[in-house]
């Protein structure tokens, strides 16, 4: 086997590049032969644009006779066989007559004839076919680089995600966003940006073309001694076409152990998972030649930056790069060196590659593959999956509050108005985000919100159908999986909370590496409706919550940290579970500058009007003692006077129960309708109308059950107390109490209207002194100072516990979410106060085989300090499972 370049030189200035080319790119050639042919004298001379290695290996090859250089009439003796390799330099056209003689000889030997003649954009691709052919790489390397591959996908195969990084200008933007859940896979030059490098830290550098980076240019030869540089530095693998495997290990052995080639093929369908196929289609970009196959392979959301692409009249080069992400300086010598490949028309090659992105992305999505553009671009199909929180990432320097608040679907009551409390406490640099009902009318004023969730929190709290919390989980995952990826401190909260969502959390918290970078605070709001209910202590329900607050008590392996809103709900806790919660602040929804501004309007006539005006301001529910509120107003005979001022009520016509109860509440409030001293107020009220009616009454009766507010808080309280007003409530009630602490009113026993008349009066007749600091007592300051607080591990757990098996509940958390197949086996650990026991049974052995899940099991343990509270036995065990 021989290598004869054909035509013989006439010209030194062609020989010297052509050698220059030879030298680099069949160096790796095992010693064969390479003849030319001149009818000059030459004397070698590397030009400044070739890699300066090269002189060195001329120098090496033709000292060797490697290199021949001989007669030009002594390539019409050449006998060729058909494992000769013919290099036509010069393109065929310009070839005399018994050139066109000699090649067409050529031709009929068999021959591997390689035409890299200067005027073939591809020259530098199809110089590279020779090494390709002659170790026939595409199988000769294929076992060792599948194996190499299966340890790649072995060593990524936690990964939650994949981040692609492009050479584009919007890669500058890499500030704005967090990368530690995913898998990190870069391109080409971007190493050349070292700001990058060190922040980023990528996983994977995939490159690969022909003249930028496997070329014979000092452009090439700067981004060899960059990669040997950066891959020192940051300890990544490589991923390059198997065509360039045995060149680029020639050149670079000391990156050989790294770097995976991949083999490619022509093909219809674009491959979303090598490890099933291990081949490549063939495109001209490297987005969806590599970085897109790879992202697939590896994770099913993909996130894509800095591929800008570019206007359609802007059309006199590829696109625009990052000036970072470049090496500038080299431009002119990499087009000197290969003039042709810039030669192209740019708007066909561009279209061409958009078309292609367009097609992988739903070809993946067919297939539940997610990809989203985290960059500014001009590419439709990057354009139109952009980012949804991209708005939100610029500011890295604020927190990002996030309310998770499935009801709100309008403005009316307080779904909407506890989150524009919050947001109006947050700094500048601050930001809220509502996760909303996906019904929700709510614009863009306050924050920025997101229509979301199917179904209403007491829809899903306690339902018995797995599906329904199944789909709430899948939901809120769109919303977490963008969370995480901004750079930015991120409080998650739920007022509505309840034990089912804590788990939903804990599923979903499961899948993500970078649980540890955003924090969950769930206000426990159900619990108070689960202890009012009748059968709960002895319910699946009550077990269930045990369970969860157990474990809640004993592990620090997720940040989410569970509140009760009164101190009447956290005694219930305590007494009932053990775990003493911190406790949630009530605060007031109602504006406090429109609360202030309607005061300020109250006018002497109003404050000493002939009317004394006694203020429901319920809705209609059973629970808040709507019926009871009826009865009392129709126990009047006759319009109640006092001290010579008629007493008018204010009742609301807003019925919000079950059918049954509000057809017997229609029913009450019928017979109060026509006293003309009953003003039955209708309809949704907007915040004015609402707060129109504190400012109107006298006083305000609250006659809330205890039954369904013995811990639970009314917003209802803090108004009537900010508008200074009297109230009447219940013994044995959250709003008792406070009633009764603050000493603004009177309370008697649940459904005695004898005392509350009398109640009513001396009310009218006593003075009652408000706290100055009301609205520091409720404001929502106090919420969101706690919002910002680090999650302490202070859980007080006052009673003995239970053993807690981690099994079953990493079971329990995977089928919620359907993650992975549940873990059989035995595998139990005892709490500390149980010696922190672990009991192994003989079929964990056969869980170890199962790498893949035990893999993913141990790193979700080994990323949080919990396993340490729980068995310390128990992540040794997990260990030598790995």
């Amino acid at each position: 086997m021989a290598i004869y370049y054909f035509p013989h030189f006439n010209s030194a200035s062609d020989f010297n590049d052509q050698a220059s080319r030879a030298v680099w790119y069949f160096g790796s050639l095992s010693g064969e032969a390479i003849n030319f042919y001149s009818d000059i004298d030459v004397r070698y001379e590397v030009k400044p644009h070739f890699s300066p290695d090269i002189q060195a290996l001329f120098d090496c090859m033709y000292g060797s006779g490697q290199l021949k250089v001989k007669q030009a009439d002594k390539l019409n003796s050449i006998l060729l066989g058909a494992d000769d390799y013919v290099i036509l330099w010069k393109a065929e056209e310009k070839l005399d007559e018994s050139e066109l003689a000699w090649l067409a000889k050529c031709k009929k030997s068999g021959a591997r004839l390689y035409d890299v003649n200067k005027s073939r954009r591809m020259e530098g691709s199809i110089y590279i076919e020779v090494s390709r052919n002659y170790f026939n790489a595409d199988i000769e390397f294929l076992p060792e680089n599948q194996l190499k591959f299966d340890r790649l996908l072995s060593k990524y195969s936690d990964k939650n995600s994949a981040f692609l990084f492009c050479t584009g200008p919007s890669i500058s933007e890499y500030t704005n966003y967090c990368y530690d859940s995913g898998l990190k896979i870069v391109c080409n030059s971007v190493i050349n940006d070292e700001e990058f490098m060190a922040t980023v830290r990528p996983d994977i550098l995939v490159f690969a073309d022909p003249i930028f980076h496997f070329g014979c240019s000092s452009y090439t030869h700067v981004f060899r001694e960059k990669l040997r540089d950066s891959a020192a530095r940051y300890n990544f693998d490589i991923a390059i076409p198997i065509k360039y495997y045995p060149l680029f290990c020639y050149a670079m052995p000391d990156l050989a152990d790294r770097v995976v080639g991949l083999p490619y093929a022509e093909s219809d369908e674009f491959n979303l998972d090598l490890g099933k196929e291990f081949s490549l289609k063939t495109t001209d970009n490297i987005l969806t030649f590599l970085m897109l196959p790879l992202g697939t392979t590896l994770a099913d959301t993909v996130y894509v930056m800095g591929c800008d692409g570019r206007p359609l009249d802007e059309d006199d080069y590829f696109w625009s790069h990052n000036k970072k992400a470049q090496f500038t300086g080299e431009m002119k010598s990499i087009q000197k060196a290969h003039p042709s490949f810039f030669k192209l028309e740019y708007n066909e090659y561009y279209l061409r590659h958009c078309d292609n992105v367009e097609r992988f992305f739903q070809q993946g999505e067919k297939v539940g593959k997610k990809f989203v553009s985290l960059g500014f671009t001009h590419i439709l199909a990057l354009k139109s999956r952009e980012f949804k929180y991209r708005s939100l990432a610029t500011n890295t320097a604020g927190a990002l509050f996030v309310s998770i608040n499935p009801d709100l679907k309008d403005k009316f009551g307080h779904y909407y108005h506890y989150d524009e409390r919050v947001a109006e406490t947050l700094h500048d640099d601050e930001d809220l985000l509502i996760l909303a009902n996906k019904n929700s009318e709510v614009a863009d004023e306050i924050c920025r919100v997101e229509p979301l969730f199917s179904r209403n929190t007491w829809v899903l709290r306690w339902n018995q159908n797995p599906e329904l919390i199944h789909e709430w989980c899948k939901e809120l995952a769109t919303a977490l999986d963008g969370l995480f990826v901004l750079k930015r401190t991120k409080h998650v909260y739920m007022y509505m909370g309840a034990i089912r969502f804590y788990e939903g959390v804990l599923a979903l918290l499961t899948r993500h590496k970078a649980a540890k970078d955003i924090d969950f605070k769930i206000n426990l709001f159900y619990s108070h409706m689960d202890f009012a209910s009748d059968g709960f202590l002895a319910s699946n329900k009550f077990e269930e919550s045990k369970r969860m607050l157990e474990y809640y008590s004993h592990s620090n392996l997720f940040p989410v940290k569970l509140y009760s809103d009164s101190e009447r709900l956290k005694r219930n806790i305590v007494d009932n579970f053990g775990c003493d919660l911190d406790l949630w602040p009530m605060i007031g929804v109602t504006s406090p500058d429109l609360i202030e501004s309607f005061k300020n309007q109250m006018s002497e006539d109003e404050l000493g009007s002939e009317e004394i005006v006694v203020l429901f301001p319920g809705n209609g529910q059973i629970a808040k003692g709507f019926d009871f509120a009826c009865d009392f107003i129709r126990s009047y005979e006759s319009r109640p006077v006092y001290k010579g001022k008629q007493i008018r009520f204010l009742i609301r016509d807003q019925l919000r129960d079950t059918e049954i109860s509000n057809n017997l509440l229609e029913k009450k409030l019928k017979s109060i309708r026509d006293f003309s001293w009953v003003d039955v107020i209708g309809g949704h009220l907007t915040e004015e109308e609402y707060l129109a009616l504190y400012k109107r009454a006298d006083i305000v009766i609250l006659p809330y059950r205890q039954s369904a507010f013995y811990s639970r808080t009314s917003g209802c309280l803090i108004d009537a107390l900010n508008f200074e007003k009297p109230i009447l409530s219940f013994n044995n009630t959250w709003l008792g109490d406070w009633v009764q602490r603050l000493q603004v009113g009177k309370t008697v026993d649940e459904g005695d209207i004898v005392e509350l008349k009398k109640a009513l009066i001396e009310s009218l007749s006593d003075a009652f002194t408000y706290p100055l600091d009301l609205q520091k007592k409720f404001g929502a300051q106090n919420l969101t100072d706690l919002l910002r607080s680090d999650i302490s591990n202070d859980i007080n757990y006052t009673h003995s516990i239970m053993s807690a098996s981690l099994r079953r509940l990493f079971n329990q958390f995977q089928s919620l979410f359907n993650l992975d197949k549940p873990l059989t086996g035995s595998l139990s650990i005892k709490s500390e106060h149980e010696n922190s026991v672990l009991s192994e049974n003989r079929n964990v052995g056969s869980i170890a085989r199962n790498y893949g899940r035990i893999e993913r099991i141990a790193y979700r343990l080994e990323a949080y300090p919990f396993i340490y509270k729980c068995s310390r036995h128990a992540w040794q065990l997990m260990k030598r499972f790995r």
